[in-house]
């Protein structure tokens, strides 16, 4: 499953991007490969595209949550859940 969220593109730009600012082409080409390679993945090995969105990070959300109270209980503390989670 290929997943390719904005914030991703946005990290590997700036991964791709000198320091000193010089060569700014280089980036912008390192950005176009990789999408060319994920295009080339899609289409050849006929992978759905599936965009990260809300779902994704409210399943990490609640995977958290209880890997944060499992850690509590463990540390001796008693953990009681009021409320809908946020």
């Amino acid at each position: 499953m290929i997943a390719l969220a904005k914030k991703r593109r946005i990290r590997s730009f700036r991964l791709c991007e000198p320091l000193d600012g010089s060569q700014p082409g280089q980036s912008i080409g390192a950005i176009a490969h990789r999408m060319c390679q994920l295009i080339w993945m899609i289409l050849h090995k006929s992978v759905r595209y599936e965009e990260r969105g809300p779902a994704v990070s409210e399943k990490s959300k609640r995977a958290r949550t209880t890997r944060m109270i499992r850690v509590l209980k463990m540390l001796g503390y008693r953990v009681e859940l009021s409320g809908t989670p946020a």
